[in-house]
């Protein structure tokens, strides 16, 4: 056994007698003396640990403004500038002293604007969002003249749209919200536009998404500012600008139809000048129609009379040529076909031009 072994066994022979004098003499104690109690542990009770949650800032609510407009005078609706001027009055209701809409507020597509009579009221004790408070009424007279987009489809039966749109060009709608004051915003009675009628005004207020941050580095992709649209709605009163505006046009198509009633042999040179003189008049008529209307890719009124009228002139020629070459071998056949080309030639232009006309007016 090593020395190692002997040192464990000694302290276990220890061990054993202290156990032994802790356990066995308490069976052999006096009587008289009491019996210590045995040992009780409580456990100890450890609380949760408990974490305050952090507050998370909220951000303001944004400006409520309700914006209104009235308008006092429409004119210079210019097709062939894309462009109308109007003036108007507008009002902006707000809660907050800061803020100062005459100076930030912009007609988004104003080709001009001028800003006449600014003035700002502060007004206690007004019922706002259910509560009394202090507000301020901002107004102001705009002359502007628009950027319009206009339909001419119809032309000259044509409706439009006339568009005024007014946004916060400093605070977008993390800020400030327009709301539409739709019970005042109207157009004055007095307001009258030549060869228009104006049919309706509409306001309405939404947002307006732009595919870019201007570079603010807290916003991703894209930035969103309330608009406040105003809508005009106004017809044009056609039936006698189709008349003017396309005199030449019918005159073209009267020579045409009077090429027919000439002699179909000798007077041959005098129809084909005719037909000329028609060509030269519609020439004519469409340079003052493409001067007064912008370009547009679309077809309209305006281009089927204008191609109507060119076929019409074609098809006269070609019956002249055709009745000029069989004359003298075939008279009846050539009068036949003169009469026969005159009835093709009216009842097909004044059919497809009463269709289209009848359908623009609608």
């Amino acid at each position: 056994m090593t020395v190692f072994g002997l040192r464990v066994s000694t302290r276990l022979a220890s061990l054993l007698v202290v156990l032994t004098m802790l356990t066995g003499p308490a069976a052999a104690a006096p009587a008289d003396k009491p019996v210590p109690a045995p040992l009780t542990v409580t456990p100890l009770t450890v609380a949760p640990l408990t974490v305050a949650p952090v507050p998370v800032p909220v951000a303001p609510a944004p400006t409520k403004v309700k914006v209104g407009i009235f308008i006092t005078q429409l004119y210079d609706l210019d097709m062939s500038k894309r462009s109308f001027s109007v003036n108007y009055w507008t009002w902006f209701l707000h809660p907050d002293a800061t803020y100062k809409p005459l100076d930030s507020v912009e007609v988004v597509n104003a080709k001009t604007t001028a800003i006449r009579f600014p003035l700002v009221t502060p007004k206690d004790d007004v019922l706002w969002e259910g509560e009394k408070t202090k507000i301020f009424w901002d107004q102001g007279k705009y002359a502007v003249t628009a950027l319009q987009d206009w339909d001419v489809t119809n032309f000259p039966f044509d409706r439009q749209i006339l568009h005024l749109q007014m946004e916060d060009g400093q605070n977008d709608a993390t800020q400030t919200v327009f709301v539409a004051d739709t019970e005042n915003s109207k157009v004055d009675g007095s307001v009258f536009v030549p060869g228009w009628t104006i049919e309706s005004f509409k306001v309405k207020a939404r947002d307006a998404v732009y595919k870019t941050t201007y570079g603010d580095p807290t916003l991703q992709g894209s930035s969103t500012y309330s608009r406040l649209t105003a809508a005009i709605t106004v017809r044009r009163d056609g039936l006698r600008l189709l008349g003017s505006m396309f005199i030449g046009f019918f005159v073209a198509f009267a020579l045409t139809c009077l090429t027919y009633f000439l002699d179909t042999d000798w007077m041959a040179g005098s129809r084909v000048g005719m037909c000329g003189g028609a060509i030269f008049a519609s020439v004519g008529n469409k340079y003052v129609v493409d001067n007064y209307l912008p370009p547009v890719s679309t077809f309209t009124l305006a281009d089927a009379i204008e191609v109507s009228t060119f076929m019409a002139i074609i098809f006269s020629i070609l019956v002249v040529v055709v009745v000029k070459a069989i004359k003298e071998k075939r008279p009846v056949a050539a009068e036949w076909l003169n009469g026969i080309g005159f009835v093709i030639n009216c009842f097909g232009y004044l059919t497809f031009n009463g269709i289209m006309i009848t359908r623009a007016a609608m």
